[in-house]
């Protein structure tokens, strides 16, 4: 237990011989009993561990009516390609995550491509005796390979279970939109180089973030304090914008509007007059073009951050993923009136954001979408004239996905069957048992979790 418990914290096992001697001092003697405290000793019960706690979680996966596995590409610190699994399944009525497997993509393969990490996979869960008709869901950070149109992972894997449902982080898969969207609209590009190099023009010399500093303190008319802990909270320090880092452009062009004058002053002061990228990022900076693509960006990048947070939250529900997806590109196009010379720039830009989106989340979104029926909240009164159609093209498409085919007619037609009845135990659980810090929103989970966990 106690080298279990090492290395559940993340202390390394070479500790181990010192721990035990720590324990003998303590007075448990019946360590003194234990010799297996070399290095191979040690390897040979951590994998003893791992091997029964792996057969613990196979067996639960197994147990259950489906799982889905989180999958992504790494490379560690030897530069060596690998690919690491975790499965999800229900088991008592609760979601577990678990780790599955890490493994060396390149020790039997010439390149990790597509068909290598599928095989990959199919080894593991073949390995592992898991049923790939019980595999429904695969999640990725929507690399290209993972993701693509025809011979990607997801494609290869579809043609093994085509019930399988392909939903790669949708916080990548948003930040990928953006990206996306800036490659299409070409004066984004020029405003994302710009960022950039205004931050590493700032960021690489003491000199000029102090001057920058000072700049910002002179328009404020304050004095610089003498305490240095209480400098950071008057000044304000750009961030950089980069594609890697979700919101990071949103907090660059947020910097750059407050103090956007602190900014070109610096620039221009007398001791940066022989500098080179100081004089370039004067003279883009400080057109009206410049100005007016900020101002549009800092109405537009605040709601795509409010859907990458509503996502990044650990608690979303299938029921506003879609909606908020959808509702967000409208609430930007009101911008447009704000700003009439820009207008072809803001169109294009928000058109292209409104397509990247569509296409990004366009796969699963159907499916995902019609999940929302389990939502209690949305659920109407039978007062109401919705309720007796409430759910019923949303169940057809769950039951199309599911249960594909004549084989499976029975099924399908048993699903959309059910659901009638169901609908009315939801809406008794809505009434009657839903607690109510679910319903104020301040639950851990949602309401759709909830429900799906009491149908479980």
């Amino acid at each position: 237990m106690s080298l279990y418990w090492q290395v559940q914290h993340g202390i390394s096992y070479r500790n181990f011989p010192s721990m035990l001697k720590m324990m003998r001092t303590i007075g448990l003697e019946k360590l003194e009993h234990f010799q297996h405290e070399s290095l191979w000793s040690v390897r040979g019960i951590l994998t003893t561990m791992g091997r029964v706690i792996k057969e613990k979680i196979t067996k639960a996966a197994n147990e259950a009516k489906c799982y889905g596995l989180m999958v992504d590409d790494v490379t560690d610190i030897q530069v060596k390609e690998q690919n690491i699994i975790f499965i999800q399944y229900v088991e008592n009525a609760n979601v577990q995550i678990r780790f599955l497997a890490v493994k060396d993509l390149m020790e039997d393969a010439a390149s990790p491509n597509a068909k290598t990490i599928t095989e990959n996979i199919k080894e593991e869960l073949a390995k592992d005796d898991l049923d790939v008709q019980k595999f429904l869901c695969l999640a990725s950070d929507g690399a290209s390979v993972m993701v693509g149109k025809n011979n990607d992972v997801a494609a290869l894997l579809k043609r093994e279970n085509p019930r399988l449902v392909n939903v790669h982080c949708i916080c990548h898969r948003l930040a990928l939109a953006c990206g996306d969207s800036n490659n299409e609209v070409e004066y984004m590009l020029t405003i994302e180089r710009l960022l950039v190099q205004l931050y590493k023009w700032l960021e690489n010399s003491c000199v000029k973030t102090a001057a920058y500093l000072k700049m910002q303190l002179r328009l404020r008319d304050m004095q610089l304090p003498a305490d240095e802990s209480k400098r950071h909270k008057i000044g304000h320090k750009l961030q950089r914008a980069c594609r890697t880092r979700w919101l990071s452009t949103d907090k660059a062009v947020l910097g750059v509007w407050q103090d956007y004058t602190a900014i070109l002053l610096t620039l221009s002061a007398d001791e940066f007059r022989n500098d080179a990228t100081a004089i370039g990022l004067l003279s883009q900076m400080k057109t009206v073009k410049f100005i007016g693509s900020i101002y549009i960006l800092k109405m537009i990048l605040p709601i795509l951050t409010t859907i990458s947070k509503c996502f990044q939250a650990g608690v979303v529900s299938f029921a506003k993923i879609v909606p908020t997806l959808q509702d967000q590109p409208d609430q930007s196009l009101q911008t447009s009136h704000q700003e009439t010379q820009l207008k072809s720039f803001l169109k294009k830009y928000v058109g292209a954001l409104t397509e990247n989106i569509d296409a990004r989340f366009q796969e699963s979104s159907p499916v995902l979408d019609s999940f929302k029926i389990f939502d209690l909240l949305s659920v109407p009164a039978k007062t109401d004239d919705g309720f007796s159609e409430y759910g019923s093209s949303m169940i057809k498409k769950l039951a199309d996905h599911y249960f594909p085919g004549p084989q499976h007619a029975e099924d399908h037609q048993q699903l959309i069957v059910e659901w009638q009845k169901a609908k009315y135990d939801l809406l008794q659980w809505k009434e009657n048992d839903l607690p109510q810090a679910i319903r104020q929103g301040e639950g851990s989970i949602t309401a759709t979790d909830w429900c799906l966990s009491k149908l479980m």
